[in-house]
């Protein structure tokens, strides 16, 4: 007997068509489902029989894991043991869409999870409330369908149903990123590319001062150190944690190096600034920051006009204070402005 095809006239909860695919995949049948990268061949998570014939249908070993569908972000998000800060500036961008995200599972490996962004499967996996895994719709090795045509090709006789939701408008298999701890790796690519993935997931924060080679540059190391302890990563693996941190100079010579006073204060807390060089403020360098923190009240205003997004400028110090300069003092006063900027990233490193 044929694949029976389902065709909802709604992305309705109450629509026929979509309540009967739901009551399949909830009683452990195997349903094919539209998504907006390829078809998809849905089993139910908690059942072993319908994942056991998942398999066999797909001709996949039992060591490789299957990529779980989910209706919200908050759904999917419960599944993990937890969402690194990359996970979820990725999912606020591309959920529901065409990214799958591998996470750290309860079990101590992993889970690949997905939104869909097509609104038919969203809803019968919302009916269906039983969690299903939905691998793409073709034996090993062949090419995903991407029709109804393809899906009946491939599984004529051998699924309960399949649901037409039309012709999958991308055409390839979504990217997918695994996101952890000090790891931001992106395993496959799709329509996502690799950049877009990285620009997106890290957040990035600049430090700006006059000049770039005293305080914005102990700020931006102070930081840096202070968010890999949070993390308990080390602070070269901060980059692939999701965080990102520099400094510029609104009248930086480009290229200097940090103040000798500067290197010197930060040496005696084991902060290396040798390789620093300055780099000038300009609007591009703005716009791509989430955090914009500065050194006084003349600055706070000159890049609150120059900033595309004004509200993401903020003083270093929370009581509306100045960061002193201390270029051309003696030591001492590179040592107090370095206490004093590390009481204040304490706090930063805190709120981010």
């Amino acid at each position: 007997m044929g694949t029976l095809v389902l065709k909802p006239t709604t992305d309705g909860a109450d629509d026929p068509a979509i309540r009967d695919a739901a009551a399949r995949l909830r009683a452990g049948g195997l349903v094919a489902l539209p998504t907006e990268t390829v078809y998809g061949v849905a089993a139910r998570a908690d059942s072993d029989a319908a994942v056991a014939r998942l398999r066999e249908l797909k001709g996949r070993d039992a060591d490789k894991p299957f990529t779980l569908a989910c209706p919200s972000r908050e759904i999917a998000f419960a599944r993990a043991a937890r969402v690194p800060v990359t996970a979820q500036r990725l999912a606020q961008r591309y959920w529901p869409g065409p990214l799958t995200l591998v996470l750290p599972a309860t079990d101590g490996g992993t889970i690949g999870l997905r939104v869909p962004a097509h609104a038919l499967t969203r809803r019968i996996l919302e009916v269906a409330d039983c969690g299903a895994w939905l691998p793409s719709a073709n034996p090993a090795g062949d090419a995903p369908a991407v029709d109804v045509a393809g899906v009946l090709a491939y599984f004529d006789g051998r699924l309960d149903a399949v649901v037409d939701g039309g012709r999958a408008p991308i055409g390839q298999a979504s990217t997918i990123v695994h996101c952890d701890l000090g790891k931001l790796d992106v395993l496959r690519t799709g329509l996502l590319r690799e950049d877009d993935i990285l620009r997106v997931a890290q957040q990035r924060t600049l430090f700006v001062c006059s000049g770039n080679t005293c305080r914005s540059p102990m700020a931006a190391a102070l930081l840096r150190r202070a968010l890999a302890k949070r993390l308990g990563v080390q602070p070269h693996e901060l980059e692939a944690s999701g965080y990102v941190v520099g400094s510029a100079g609104l009248h930086a010579a480009i290229g200097d190096p940090a103040s000798s006073g500067a290197r010197s204060a930060m040496a005696r807390r084991g902060i290396d600034l040798a390789t620093h060089r300055a780099r000038r403020i300009d609007a591009e360098l703005l716009a791509a920051q989430d955090h914009v923190f500065v050194m006084t009240n003349r600055l706070f205003h000159e890049l609150r006009r120059l900033a595309p997004h004004p509200e993401r400028v903020r003083l270093v110090a929370d009581d509306g204070g100045d960061i002193v300069d201390p270029f051309g003092g003696p030591d001492a006063e590179y040592e107090r402005c370095a206490q004093d900027l590390e009481r204040r990233i304490t706090r930063i490193a805190e709120a981010l």
